[in-house]
C-alpha cells in the first residue's frame, strides 16, 4: 500500500525529443555485398510519411474486363451438359470455334477475326473453362465457360460478337 501511494506522488516522466528544427542528419555506415562500407545519410528522427489517397473504381462504372457468361447445352434436346476437369483444353478448343464462327455470321472482316482468335495483335478473346468446385458436392465437371475480351478488342467487335455468340451446335 505504500508503494502504491508513493507511485501515485511521483511527477509523469519527461521524454525528450528534438525539436524539428534542430534535428541534425545522423551519419552512419552499413556494410554492403562486397564487404565495403556505405554511408547512409539522414535525419535523426523519423518522420512522417505523406498521406495518400487511394482512387476507387466507381461501383456504377461498366467492369474493366468486358465477359460474357455461357452455360454449356446438349445438341439433341437443350439440356444441361458437362465435361470432365481433364477436358478443359478440347472444350476450350470447342468455344473457340464457336466464336470464330459467331464473328464470321456477324460479319466481322478476316483481320478482325484473325486478331479476335489471338493471331495477331491484342485484341484477342479468352475462353476460359470454369469447373464445379469449392463445394463438398462439387465433381470438378466443366458447365459454364467465361468469353472474356482484352480491353483491345474494339467496342463495335465485342458487341457484335456478343450479340451472335449464343449457342454451339455442329455443322
Amino acid at each position: 500500500m505504500a508503494a502504491l501511494k508513493r507511485l501515485e506522488t511521483l511527477p509523469p516522466p519527461v521524454i525528450h525529443a528534438p525539436a524539428p528544427e534542430r534535428m541534425e542528419p545522423a551519419r552512419s555506415s552499413v556494410p554492403n555485398n562486397d564487404g565495403d562500407r556505405v554511408g547512409i545519410s539522414g535525419p535523426s528522427a523519423a518522420r512522417e510519411p505523406q498521406a495518400t489517397l487511394s482512387p476507387y473504381l466507381d461501383p456504377l462504372a461498366p467492369p474493366l474486363l468486358r465477359s460474357q457468361a455461357f452455360s454449356l447445352r446438349a445438341i439433341d434436346d437443350g439440356g444441361p451438359w458437362s465435361l470432365p476437369g481433364t477436358e478443359l483444353v478440347r472444350l476450350a478448343a470447342m468455344v473457340r470455334y464457336a466464336v470464330h464462327r459467331a464473328a464470321q455470321r456477324a460479319g466481322l472482316d478476316a483481320t478482325a477475326i484473325t486478331e479476335l482468335m489471338g493471331h495477331g495483335g491484342d485484341g484477342r478473346v479468352a475462353i476460359l473453362p470454369v469447373p464445379n468446385a469449392g463445394h463438398r458436392w462439387a465433381d470438378g465437371r466443366v458447365r459454364r465457360v467465361l468469353v472474356a475480351a482484352s480491353p483491345a478488342v474494339a467496342a463495335d467487335h465485342w458487341d457484335a460478337l456478343q450479340r451472335t455468340v449464343v449457342e454451339l451446335k455442329p455443322e
